[in-house]
């Protein structure tokens, strides 16, 4: 259920950004195919270091505060 509401999340994200740059740059898109396909690496990777840091944090909060002392 989280993976399906990340990656809604994510792919808005990457509609809501290919909007926003189609209308600082008009025609963009049309013309360089490249840019778009960038444009989306670009969010894909940034939203994969974002979840991969957030659930790090987690788990050192969560597993450190329920590890059995050695």
């Amino acid at each position: 259920m989280l993976g399906y509401l990340i990656t809604i999340l994510v792919n808005a994200s990457r509609i809501l950004s290919a909007v926003a740059l189609q209308r600082l740059i008009p025609g963009l898109g049309q013309r360089y195919a490249w840019a778009h396909q960038a444009e989306g690496v670009l969010v894909y990777l940034f939203f994969l270091i974002l979840i991969y840091g957030g659930f790090r944090l987690l788990c050192s909060r969560y597993l450190v505060s329920y590890a059995k002392p050695a």
